[in-house]
């Protein structure tokens, strides 16, 4: 189902299973980086493949419009690269920008290809994409999803990976500023209408469950020395604040990008949008500018 807009308000758009129009998607995308401004994702990302020229299969979990996507295609030594999302239009977007240039496009969500895979990889990546699988399955399996998904994700990396393989993930830091309102807004949202969520632990701790299935499985590989601890690490960033033009500007991304329209047309669109307007007037009144401030986690690890 193609994102549908129902008027000319961003308040009555409809996704559905697709999530976001990659046109949109794109449209309303802030730049993320580091705090001093001088390095965006995708920076950090080129830094991490140029550091690797082999010419070896690389895997993308959730690549979404293709950001990521680029600059790999854009890197010589790289030949064989699978790309997976779980939204047929973004694949299809992608796949008319880059073509023959990728080898494999596989609709699916990041645990789901990974439970499945056969394929070996000589590197893995994913930018702020792992989350997007790990909430429907809590949503699905309810507290068993972490160990179910921490299982899966180990057993990847110990099979699929291979040796002197390596991994780079970029997630989101739930003690941003950005991502405190996020989990609020989504709790919010969940107490009317996800009750299922809310019995799952899913919201147990600040940082989200997508992290804490990360650092349960970074530490169970190097503590089995799968992973060279020499060129493993996890490095808690603090990232730029994101400015916005306007309160609408703001209300809009966050219904419809960080929230994924999951709200919209539904009784627990109001409550969400009141209280993030107001979160957003006093930001305001504080600073001077509505400016939120983001952070992210680094995970980078070598197989040995």
């Amino acid at each position: 189902m193609q994102s549908k807009d129902l008027g000319s308000d961003w308040r009555v758009m409809q996704f559905g299973s697709e999530y976001l129009a990659p046109e949109y998607y794109d449209r309303i995308l802030k730049k993320y980086g580091t705090q001093d401004g001088l390095h965006e994702d995708l920076d950090l990302l080129t830094d991490f493949l140029n550091e690797r020229p082999s010419n070896g299969s690389i895997l993308e979990l959730g690549c979404g419009s293709g950001r990521a996507t680029r600059v790999i295609t854009d890197i010589d030594h790289y030949h064989d690269l699978t790309v997976t999302d779980l939204s047929k239009q973004m694949l299809d977007f992608v796949q008319r920008q880059e073509g023959s240039k990728i080898s494999e496009y596989e609709q699916s969500d990041h645990i789901e290809f990974l439970q499945k895979a056969k394929k070996e990889f000589n590197t893995i990546i994913s930018l702020w994409s792992f989350a997007h699988s790990v909430f429907p399955w809590y949503a699905r399996h309810g507290q068993g999803a972490f160990k179910m998904i921490e299982d899966i994700l180990t057993n990847f990396f110990v099979q699929n990976l291979k040796g002197g393989g390596a991994v780079f993930i970029i997630q989101t830091d739930g003690a941003s500023e950005e991502q405190k309102l996020i989990k609020q807004s989504w709790f919010l949202g969940d107490g009317i209408l996800h009750k299922r969520l809310l019995e799952s632990e899913y919201y147990s701790d600040f940082q989200s469950p997508s992290i804490r299935i990360l650092d349960s499985v970074f530490a169970t590989l190097l503590k089995g020395s799968i992973f060279d601890s020499t060129e493993t690490n996890v490095t808690q960033v603090t990232g730029n604040e994101i400015e916005y033009d306007s309160l609408d500007e703001a209300l809009e991304i966050f219904m419809n990008f960080h929230l994924e329209g999951e709200f919209n047309g539904t009784p627990a669109f109001t409550p969400i949008y009141d209280f993030l307007k107001l979160e957003f007037e006093k930001i305001v009144k504080a600073k001077g500018k509505l400016a939120i401030g983001t952070g992210f986690w680094i995970y980078k690890a070598k197989k040995k």
